[in-house]
């Protein structure tokens, strides 16, 4: 059980930094039953959102998909749109984010809520041509640079 408890508080302390760069996650629930067959309670809850007005989330994801630009979605096609992209035109992303982290019935910690707010910037090699070129290489390819 303590070993548990550890793994929960260390979870808890970094919830909010780990929904930052985990981009198709949106929430971490952690959840404890206090005895066998007992319905499980809510120990924290971290939820991530955009803020109104954000523009370009996914740009980059949609980029090397494909999506949006009649391409399709092997490592093949994306890797060739890539060789012929103009690097001043590859995709960015700069998204204001706001996290929550509020506890639940089972914290010790008690209805405590923390609210951040951040801003993340994502770019896809975005004016590197030699980074480009690194990553197009069959040794970046290999070690799937990018």
């Amino acid at each position: 059980e303590e070993a548990m408890r550890g793994l929960f508080d260390s979870l808890h302390d970094e919830a909010c930094e780990l929904l930052l760069f985990l981009k198709n996650v949106r929430t971490v629930k952690a959840f404890v039953r206090r005895e066998a067959g007992a319905e499980p309670e809510l120990l924290f809850q971290a939820e991530r959102s955009t803020a109104p007005g954000t523009r370009n989330e996914g740009a980059i994801a949609n980029y090397i998909s494909g999506r949006g630009g009649g391409g399709t979605a092997s490592v093949d096609a994306f890797y060739e749109r890539l060789e012929k992209a103009d690097v001043r035109q590859l995709p960015l992303e700069a998204m204001r984010l706001t996290v929550h982290l509020r506890h639940g019935p089972a914290s010790p910690r008690g209805d405590e809520v923390r609210e951040e707010d951040w801003l993340v910037c994502s770019a896809l090699a975005r004016g590197a041509r030699r980074i480009c070129e690194m990553c197009l290489k069959p040794e970046g390819r290999r070690l799937k640079l990018m």
